[in-house]
């Protein structure tokens, strides 16, 4: 949640901007901003104290070419989440737009669950919507023809709750779509349900684990 939400002022479709530096942050370190505090601390350190949480992995993203260094990652999730506001990297080419914003309507925070399922897709996929589509055409398809893309992999390779939170999360509805408490719970819920199956060792193989591991 961004500063200007959370402080109950005018906030504009940069707050998408915020929380997707956020949720880069997490995929980054592996945990949450200021993970030893409760999530109320540290909301409140990030959002009236305007504080950042510190970077302490090491560079093991040097191979690739689109960010050489973990310090590429540092300065473009601290960009996104600019707490002065006003400087963001979302532009109408970006496929984690929700529709409403795409389309100038009004928007609430729902849109913040439209992007994180657009970006668990990524993750299960291992490439952006509508590959090899450009970010222009995908995101048209996306929020004027509220189209939806195919989940290519095997079902068997990930958790099916997945796929259901994501077709819930971009749904073109956003009543439809869930807050990030309830995010949060169901994939507790998985992440239960894949360490008694086995799942994160022996089935949930992501496209692109194979070439991260290596890299561990």
């Amino acid at each position: 949640m961004a500063p200007e939400i959370y402080n109950d002022e005018i906030f504009d479709r940069s707050v998408d901007g915020y929380s997707f530096g956020v949720i880069l942050y997490e995929m980054l370190e592996g945990v949450q901003p200021f993970h030893l505090k409760t999530p109320e601390e540290a909301v409140k350190l990030m959002c009236l104290e305007k504080k950042r949480p510190p970077f302490k992995i090491k560079n093991l993203l040097s191979d690739q070419p689109f960010l050489r260094s973990s310090q590429d990652w540092i300065e473009f999730v601290a960009t996104v989440q600019n707490k002065d506001g006003g400087k963001t990297l979302l532009s109408f080419h970006d496929v984690y737009m929700a529709l409403e914003i795409y389309n100038d309507e009004i928007f609430d925070r729902s849109v913040d669950g439209y992007s994180f399922g657009v970006i668990l897709y990524e993750m299960l996929e291992g490439l952006q919507p509508f590959h090899p589509k450009t970010p222009e055409e995908a995101v048209k398809l996306m929020c004027l023809e509220k189209k939806r893309p195919p989940f290519k992999i095997k079902v068997r390779s990930y958790p099916p709750d997945l796929k259901e939170l994501i077709d819930e999360c971009w749904h073109s509805e956003p009543v439809v779509r869930p807050t990030f408490s309830e995010i949060i719970t169901r994939l507790d819920k998985v992440c239960c349900n894949c360490s008694k199956q086995g799942w994160w060792k022996d089935t949930f193989k992501l496209p692109w684990y194979g070439s991260l591991a290596l890299n561990l």
